[in-house]
């Protein structure tokens, strides 16, 4: 993750220094353990306000959590409570999308998303 921000941190330098200095300016790098949220001791991170993100990225954590009983449904809630108005949530998944991971989230009570799919294939030289 460290390594994830330098790079963000290092595009965001080079981005103000062109005229769209007053849109790409918002933008903040914001990282949340899903397993550490309330007023548990052991989180080394703020707590952040409900929804607070108009981006949430998932790079298989929703799959990590698919193999235990309870996870996926914290998970899935903890994202809907963080999750801005309008916000975005993209999945990056290896599981089949249109048989598993949309009837879940379509489905999934008190959400309401809109949720679409697209699959990007991976150019193999």
């Amino acid at each position: 993750l460290e390594r994830m921000k330098e790079r963000w941190l290092s595009s965001k330098i080079n981005m103000e220094t062109t005229p769209q200095e007053k849109t790409t300016n918002r933008m903040q790098f914001r990282c949340m353990d899903w397993c550490c949220v309330g007023d548990d001791d052991d989180c080394n991170h703020p707590l952040f306000d409900n929804q607070e993100f108009n981006l949430v990225l998932d790079k298989s954590t929703l799959d990590c959590t698919l193999c235990s009983d309870r996870s996926t449904a914290g998970l899935i809630k903890l994202i809907h409570d963080h999750l801005a108005i309008g916000g975005f949530y993209v999945v990056i998944s290896f599981h089949d999308a249109k048989q598993l991971l949309m009837p879940m989230l379509q489905d999934c009570p008190g959400t309401k998303w809109k949720v679409s799919h697209q699959v990007i294939t991976r150019q193999v030289e």
